[in-house]
């Protein structure tokens, strides 16, 4: 899921991994969250506990832009700047849309 992730959203990864240092497990949360999965659907996929899970959310609230809060802030703030950057990702390389 990871490669396939990667491969199709490389302007994501580019971002994420260009400007910030993630763990591979910090990566897969990310995804996840974008990919708007529930915190119980992310323990069944990656086999981490639910509070490791959350902890990592609220660590990377920090980590990526530097703000303390709940895993849930995380999540909303990764998803706002996401749709940002992509429209203008869109506008800047003429494609209508976002992805």
């Amino acid at each position: 899921m990871e490669e396939e992730f990667r491969y199709t959203n490389k302007f994501l990864w580019d971002k994420l991994m260009g400007e910030y240092t993630l763990s591979s497990k910090e990566y897969r949360i990310c995804i996840l969250v974008l990919l708007a999965f529930k915190p119980g659907e992310m323990v069944n996929l990656t086999g981490f506990s639910s509070s490791d899970i959350s902890k990592t959310r609220q660590r990377l609230l920090m980590k990526l832009f530097g703000e303390q809060g709940s895993a849930g802030q995380f999540d909303r703030r990764l998803r706002g700047v996401i749709k940002w950057e992509s429209r203008i990702f869109c506008w800047e390389s003429g494609k209508i849309g976002l992805f």
